[in-house]
């Protein structure tokens, strides 16, 4: 005879379905609550930008180059922060299509700011 458990939703009194850790009802709330965060996992993988821009950022000259400016400006250059993660921030204009080797690599637009500050002029512009 098998043991019948109960389900494992907060404050549910049924008796779960064999094989599961939910009873009837809240088996449905879950399969439904996992494909929603699927679906949110999902978008958030998914690149923000144009796939041939992503190329820019995986090469190995924008990995030297941009640990190398973190090593050289351990802050913020525009907070001063330093106990906040840093970023390389492409300083140019809003429309701006700065995905070609001489804009993505120049130096004297980029510049390292802290995660807030870079969350504050990527969504400013």
């Amino acid at each position: 005879m098998p043991i019948k458990k109960l389900c494992s939703h907060p404050s549910c009194l049924r008796i779960r379905l064999e094989g599961s850790l939910y009873c009837e009802k809240h088996q449905q709330d879950q399969i439904e609550l996992n494909r929603k965060k699927q679906e949110y996992l999902n978008r958030r993988r998914e690149p923000q930008s144009n796939p041939d821009h992503v190329k820019y950022w995986q090469t190995s000259k924008w990995k030297r180059l941009s640990s190398r400016l973190l090593r050289e400006h351990p802050y913020c250059q525009l907070c001063g922060r330093s106990d906040l993660r840093l970023n390389v921030h492409h300083n140019y204009p809003k429309h701006y299509n700065y995905f070609n080797d001489e804009d993505f690599y120049d130096e004297s637009h980029l510049m390292v700011v802290c995660v807030k500050c870079h969350e504050r002029l990527t969504h400013s512009r």
